[in-house]
């Protein structure tokens, strides 16, 4: 399934205050599934490069979607 995510990446590039951009039905199933919490544990272990404001790291929102699939 696919989870829509928002979060803010901090100054270090990393990700915290991971939310689930979700409608009530989808948000049920993805916390039913596991499948949220797989996807926002997975996002806390990247790293990612930080913003920049006049080339100092500043926080950001990060959105998007993880995509889990079967492979067969």
């Amino acid at each position: 399934g696919d989870v829509p995510l928002l979060a803010t990446v901090g100054e270090n590039g990393k990700a915290t205050a991971i939310e689930l951009v979700a409608d009530s039905a989808m948000r049920k199933y993805l916390l039913d599934t596991e499948l949220y919490d797989s996807a926002a544990n997975c996002l806390r272990r990247w790293q990612f490069i930080p913003a920049l404001r006049d080339g100092v790291p500043v926080p950001a929102k990060l959105q998007g979607v993880m995509a889990f699939r079967i492979l067969r």
